[in-house]
């Protein structure tokens, strides 16, 4: 790699970056709701965009064609499904999301669990466990890209200083401009992550000979590469089935997610972005998947399967291609870090400081420790990339099922009246330790018959939140009134009538 061209397309892209964190500060309100959720103003491409932006990241150029390079293209009929499917998920919980926070002017996932349940036990809970599993997941994108920029420099950032720069740039435009800097880059770094996936897929399937003799060749060289189970065998109905859950519901359940339902300018918006989700997440996978495939033959016998792409783009591509194609995995880093890092510093005050204290914290102050937290996230998330923990794959690797575990509170809390707040916390516990505790090697594997803990973890999740939530006390009818007289009749509405009804918070 050219380290003078490599450079100067690093300085160029974090340039164009920290422009937009400016350009949208200039335009912010500097208010706390600006800064969380952009006012509730993001339109339907910019909303689809920064959705899709920070929702893909890293394991889109590495884990992906990585893991079809080891255990076959199955994932396509697991993965892509599921994420497709969560497109239904944005709609049956994010319409009622963005109603309920746009009423009643929540901000973060938990206010509006906090209220429905009644409960600031389950607030700070669900705040320590999704910090808990975050945490590591944050960290290896700047450990992606200090890789990623040490191999686009040609070693002339080292991988540490390059973890750091990047974190650092991050952190300044989420600093500068809340949400609306953070779905303005999401747009770019969206755009810039899907063009070069399909230039780096046309390139090494022409290195394999083309896409039919690139298949026929990879089909050769592994016997059942293409069977429905994989070469190895790991893609049964069983792994299926539990990816498919796993990513339908992790999609829909992310903090930045979330927070995007409250940004959306309206229904209708929401609504584009279900139109949209199965199209893009389709044409994103497809050529993941194929890289991995076509990998295999043009990269035969590699040992460390998610260095394929950057192995591939180093010895196959001019310099200029490939510095590119390195900044659309770092795109892909990035956009989804940034929303992390947003999410969690608006968590900090309202969902683990107030719940815990008891006192409430005024505007101003509440931006201040936002912003505090964000930083203080940043040297966490930097002192994890310097000398990684041992378990630190493994948590971040359990981040998907945990979010997921959450799906039948946010269900409860939307759907059904006699969900509780004990049911909540005793589901979120009993999926949680299922799933950690045997990803962290406290439970065998072996007890859950083949499989992934993640599928027991789901089951035990739902099934504890309806058989508790039976045997406790349901919150107050005013409570329950809040919640479901104002958003009920929105779904026993004409259309006509939905698309112009307004909202006064």
């Amino acid at each position: 790699m050219n380290t003078a061209v490599g450079i100067f397309i690093l300085l160029l892209f974090f340039a164009i970056l920290l422009a937009k964190g400016i350009l949208a500060n200039r335009v912010s309100s500097k208010t706390v709701e600006d800064y969380y959720v952009a006012n509730r103003t993001l339109g339907p491409f910019i909303l689809v965009m920064t959705s899709y932006a920070s929702l893909v990241s890293a394991f889109l150029f590495i884990g992906v064609p990585g893991m079809v390079y080891n255990l076959g293209p199955g994932l396509i009929g697991a993965m892509t499904p599921g994420t497709i499917a969560a497109g239904l998920g944005f709609y049956l919980i994010g319409v009622r999301v963005w109603m309920l926070g746009k009423k009643y002017g929540y901000l973060t996932p938990v206010d509006l669990f906090r209220e429905r349940f009644e409960s600031r036990a389950l607030a700070v809970i669900m705040f320590v466990v999704i910090v808990l599993f975050t945490l590591p997941f944050m960290a290896l994108q700047p450990m992606g890209a200090g890789h990623f920029i040490n191999a686009l420099t040609g070693g002339a950032i080292p991988y540490y200083a390059g973890a750091a720069i990047t974190t650092v740039i991050l952190v300044v435009y989420v600093l500068l401009a809340g949400m609306r800097g953070v779905a303005w880059t999401d747009a770019l770094q969206g755009s810039l992550l899907f063009i070069f996936l399909w230039i780096t897929l046309f390139a090494i399937a022409g290195e394999a000979g083309g896409f039919a003799e690139g298949a026929r060749r990879a089909a050769e060289a592994t016997p059942n590469f293409f069977a429905r189970q994989g070469p190895t065998g790991f893609w049964n109905p069983r792994a299926i089935w539990t990816w498919f859950f796993v990513f339908c519901f992790s999609s829909v359940m992310q903090p930045h997610i979330f927070a995007r339902f409250y940004a959306a300018r309206s229904t209708r918006t929401i609504k584009s972005l279900v139109t949209f989700w199965p199209l893009i997440i389709a044409s994103t996978y497809i050529p993941a998947v194929l890289i991995g495939v076509y990998g295999k033959v043009v990269l035969p016998g590699l040992k460390q399967a998610d260095q394929l792409v950057p192995k591939f783009v180093v010895e196959y591509l001019p310099a200029w291609l490939g510095a590119l194609i390195f900044i659309g995995a770092l795109s892909a880093m990035m956009s989804t870090v940034d929303s992390q890092f947003l999410a969690l510093g608006s968590m900090v005050k309202r969902d683990f400081w107030e719940p815990l204290t008891g006192r409430k914290v005024d505007s101003r102050d509440e931006l201040k420790i936002s912003r505090w937290s964000i930083g203080i996230i940043a040297v966490i998330i930097l002192i994890l990339a310097y000398k990684p923990p041992a378990m630190i794959g493994m948590l971040g690797a359990a981040t998907f099922a945990v979010v997921a575990v959450l799906m039948p509170v946010a269900v409860g809390a939307l759907y059904w009246k006699r969900a509780t707040a004990v049911g909540c916390i005793v589901s979120i516990f009993s999926g949680t330790a299922i799933i950690g505790g045997t990803y962290l090697n406290f439970i065998p594997r072996a007890v859950w018959g083949g499989w992934d803990p993640s599928g027991p973890g789901l089951l035990a999740a739902a099934v504890t939140m309806v058989v508790v939530s039976l045997i406790t006390k349901a919150p107050g009818q005013a409570t329950l009134d809040k919640f479901f007289k104002f958003v009920e009749p929105y779904y026993e509405e004409p259309a006509g009538a939905k698309a112009g009804r307004s909202i006064a918070k």
